[in-house]
């Protein structure tokens, strides 16, 4: 039987840690946007999206 989480995915530095290599891997190409929406748990779209609204606010 598994027992449910008792901390909230927020409270791992880990996952911070996990995105932002994904976002890594993606703005340097070594994964595709369809690999790096499954990874995130996200639809295609709305990765696109999060990336057009980063890309905005992007210091240069």
């Amino acid at each position: 039987m598994e027992l449910p989480p008792a901390l909230k995915p927020e409270d791992f530095p880990e996952n911070e840690r996990y995105q932002q290599l994904i976002w890594q891997a993606l703005k340097l190409g070594k994964i595709s946007e369809m690999k790096a929406a499954e990874l995130l748990d996200l639809t295609v779209e709305k990765l696109r999206v999060h990336r057009q609204e980063s890309e905005v606010y992007a210091i240069s």
